[in-house]
């Protein structure tokens, strides 16, 4: 599939949008993907260990960010990430410090 990355500043924090025109993820399975060892039905055939995004979420939990999925089966899937200012500043301290 085609996939499309976007990051852009919002208010204080970041924002990444990254989507897909893949296969998608039924509906009534997306409050379940973030679980360990879930894998959606239409993942049938592909490898995988279910997980790769518990694993996604954990990290960006440890940030202070969210991640939120939106899926149509047949169209694609896309999901949006938001980091806090709080990080961004970190992030750009930290590089500062390490260059002095």
């Amino acid at each position: 599939p085609q996939i499309r990355i976007i990051g852009e500043v919002e208010g204080a924090g970041l924002r990444l949008s990254i989507s897909d025109n893949g296969i998608g993820i039924p509906q009534d399975e997306l409050p379940k993907i973030f679980s360990r060892f879930y894998r959606a039905t239409t993942s049938n055939g592909i490898p995988g260990s279910g997980v790769g995004l518990a694993l996604v979420k954990d990290l960006i939990s440890l940030h202070g960010g969210t991640i939120a999925v939106e899926s149509t089966v047949g169209k694609g899937t896309r999901f949006d990430i938001f980091f806090p200012q709080a990080i961004a500043t970190t992030a750009h301290t930290d590089r500062e410090q390490r260059a002095s």
